[in-house]
C-alpha cells in the first residue's frame, strides 16, 4: 500500500486528492516492481479517473529503498501531474516523503 499525503506537495492539485485506496495498491506495486522509466496506466472502475504512474529514479535513503515518480492524473476531461518521492517501510508500506 501507499502511504502518507501527495498534497502537501501540490496544493489544490487534482493529481493529489484523486486516489482512493484501489488507486494507491497500484501505485505501490508500480514501486515495488516496475523499473525505473516504466509507466504503469490504469483506469479506475468505480469512479473513471485514469492514471498514469512512472517510478523515475531510485535510491537509498537512511537504509530504506526509495524513489521518485511521476503521478500522471485524468479526472473527467481535466488532465493533472505531480512528482513525489516514497520509501518503502519496515512493514512494506510506502510512505510518500515530503
Amino acid at each position: 500500500m501507499l502511504t502518507g499525503s501527495l498534497a502537501g506537495a501540490a496544493p489544490g492539485s487534482v493529481a493529489a486528492r484523486a486516489m482512493d485506496d484501489s488507486d494507491r495498491r497500484h501505485a505501490a506495486s508500480a514501486l515495488e516492481a516496475s523499473p525505473d522509466g516504466q509507466a504503469s496506466a490504469w483506469r479506475n472502475r468505480e469512479t473513471g479517473d485514469s492514471f498514469v504512474f512512472t517510478p523515475t529514479r531510485s535510491f537509498d535513503q537512511r537504509g530504506a529503498r526509495c524513489r521518485d515518480f511521476r503521478l500522471e492524473v485524468t479526472v473527467g476531461e481535466r488532465p493533472d501531474s505531480i512528482g513525489g518521492s516514497a520509501c518503502r517501510q519496515a512493514d512494506g508500506a510506502w510512505r510518500i516523503s515530503g
